[in-house]
């Protein structure tokens, strides 16, 4: 019963269009990875939670969705007594909806909750520079890959440097860039420039938050920043443990309910054209 390998092999591009059409889904619904991020880790969220309800090779649980923003939308997945799929969305009104409830035992499923947290601007943020810059270069924005292969002292007699090689050699400027670009978006968040975005982070099951990066040589937001509430030496802190493209930032944050920071909805639109 693995719902990641249920998921990308029962629900198809043109099915989850036909679902996000009858519910009328949107705010990134329409983009066929989002649709099934939401799907994956509503449903983690709930297990977590125990509220996903069995019955035999069955599964039901509540989408986080709404037809006409008051009937709840269920989902259940699983396969029948010959091992055929079975997936079907359902609404809470409907006559389907109160025959897998009798099924279920007269059981609902409940909505996952996340819970509502304020960004603290004062607090001091902790970057893990080794996991950000080291292990992740590939979400390094190439343009400041390609800032640092132009700069003086990069030339190689012609030939182009590999990015995990630029990394390494401009280690240093990449830390202040980043402790620079952290100052600046701590001065946005406590101006309300900028807002910080919730998420749920699966492997922690804490609440963190998104924050914008102009990790580049322009104004535009191009990186997110991961920090997680911490303590540190016996004081609250933020630690920043990694860093997202933006596409999987918007993702992440979707499941939470529609985007409305601007950065971030700017971003994504940005991205998608």
């Amino acid at each position: 019963m693995n719902f990641d390998h249920f998921v990308y092999n029962y629900i198809t591009s043109e099915f989850a269009d036909e679902i996000r059409r009858e519910y009328n889904l949107s705010d990134g619904m329409e983009d066929y990875c989002v649709f099934c991020n939401f799907l994956r880790y509503t449903y983690y969220k709930a297990e977590k939670e125990g509220k996903v309800l069995e019955h035999d090779n069955l599964r039901m649980f509540h989408t986080g969705w709404f037809h006409d923003n008051t009937d709840d939308v269920y989902m259940l997945w699983g396969y029948d007594e010959e091992g055929k799929e079975q997936v079907y969305f359902i609404r809470r009104s409907g006559k389907d909806a109160r025959d897998f409830i009798r099924m279920f035992g007269k059981r609902v499923p409940k909505l996952v909750e996340f819970p509502i947290l304020q960004f603290e601007t004062n607090l001091h943020i902790e970057p893990e520079y080794g996991h950000i810059i080291d292990e992740h270069v590939d979400r390094i924005p190439e343009e400041t890959i390609e800032m640092i292969r132009h700069s003086i002292g990069l030339q190689d007699n012609g030939e182009e440097r590999s990015t995990q090689k630029i990394v390494r050699l401009r280690r240093n400027f990449l830390k202040r860039l980043l402790d620079g670009c952290i100052a600046d978006t701590r001065k946005r968040l406590a101006n309300r420039s900028d807002v910080a975005v919730l998420f749920w982070n699966r492997k922690t099951d804490k609440m963190c938050w998104l924050i914008p990066l102009r990790f580049g040589i322009t104004e535009k937001v191009n990186l997110t920043l991961v920090v997680e509430p911490s303590v540190l030496n016996g004081e609250p802190t933020y630690r920043a443990h990694t860093i997202l493209p933006l596409r999987e930032a918007f993702k992440c944050a979707r499941l939470l309910g529609p985007v409305k920071a601007e950065w971030l909805k700017d971003a994504w639109k940005d991205n998608n054209e």
